[in-house]
């Protein structure tokens, strides 16, 4: 097999296993799927609250909840986007 088989072979597959990613987290139940992405909010949060004061030392700030409905938009956008 010359090598631009294989370079088509792999690419499709690639192709593929990333739809079976996509399929496999469209299925997640809300529940599920909410915990998934709250968990990586607080990765996100905890990150960059090393290096800039996200909460300004005010208590009571749930950081996780105001930030997870965008890190889910953006994670829908580019879980796409890597299709193209």
């Amino acid at each position: 097999m010359d090598k631009n088989k294989i370079i088509i072979i792999l690419s499709w597959t690639a192709v593929l296993l990333w739809f079976v990613l996509i399929f496999y987290l469209s299925a997640q139940l809300a529940v599920e799927s909410d915990g998934l992405s709250k968990k990586v909010t607080k990765v996100i949060i905890e990150t960059v609250d090393r290096v800039v004061d996200l909460d300004d030392g005010k208590p009571g700030i749930d950081l996780v909840e105001n930030f997870n409905h965008i890190v889910r938009k953006y994670a829908h956008f580019t879980s796409n986007l890597v299709l193209e």
